[in-house]
């Protein structure tokens, strides 16, 4: 292939191959030798482009492999929930608490006497039947 690049494209196949040929064969392999030096640099770049992204894939696996799961999250909201309630309970047991100390004890109220209702004792009374009456004649008047 170099001979055809440095003799020149004419006629190289007709000088040193036999038989029937395309005349134009020889521009089309000059052209092939150059896409396939251009081909080299574009893999060359190529490579080097993909060395430089396996490179950042790496820093981000090991960056993702410091973050915390959802597990871990879910476990800290559950830990700082119970400890604000926690926390809540005191305060509040420590203000009701405080607050009975300071207060002054008072006596404990007397519950009024109870409320007693006498009623006369029962009374029976026994009842004769009643007695038909006679009528007696009136007087005459006079």
């Amino acid at each position: 292939m170099k001979r055809i690049a440095e003799n020149g494209a004419k006629d190289a196949l007709a000088k040193h191959g036999g038989g029937p040929h395309d005349p134009g064969m020889d521009e089309r392999v000059i052209r092939l030798e150059e896409w396939a030096k251009h081909s080299d640099q574009r893999m060359g770049r190529m490579e080097g482009a993909l060395e430089r992204i396996e490179s950042r894939l790496d820093r981000i696996d090991l960056r993702l492999a410091e973050l915390p799961t959802k597990r871990d999250l879910t476990n800290n909201t559950f830990a700082g929930l119970g400890i604000g309630l926690a926390l809540m309970a005191l305060i509040i047991g420590g203000i009701i608490g405080g607050l009975s100390y300071i207060k002054p004890d008072s006596p404990a109220p007397t519950p009024p006497p109870p409320v007693t209702i006498t009623a006369p004792p029962p009374q029976i009374i026994y009842m004769q039947p009643p007695t038909p009456q006679v009528q007696q004649p009136a007087a005459p008047k006079q």
